[in-house]
């Protein structure tokens, strides 16, 4: 899932054919962004940090709380004070 998060973070959707089966990791990978397909740039980049997050437990809590907060301001519209 990592693997196609980024990829359709970066890429989009997966083009392409599938690669041959000897190719073990090319498949994996090729199906993993294939799962995304439909998924926006930006759903796929928050659920790779998530996922992220997710796998590396209570040392990245800090790092998810600062997004939020990135996330929140990106959202406000300019000039926006939220301690107003």
């Amino acid at each position: 899932r990592l693997y196609g998060y980024y990829k359709q973070s970066v890429v989009g959707d997966a083009g392409g054919r599938r690669p041959s089966l000897l190719s073990f990791a090319a498949v994996a990978k090729w199906e993993a962004w294939q799962q995304m397909r439909g998924m926006g740039k930006e759903s796929s980049m928050l659920n790779y940090i998530n996922l992220v997050i997710s796998l590396d437990g209570e040392r990245t809590r800090s790092l998810k709380e600062g997004l939020a907060g990135v996330r929140q301001q990106s959202l406000d519209p300019p000039g926006h004070d939220p301690h107003a």
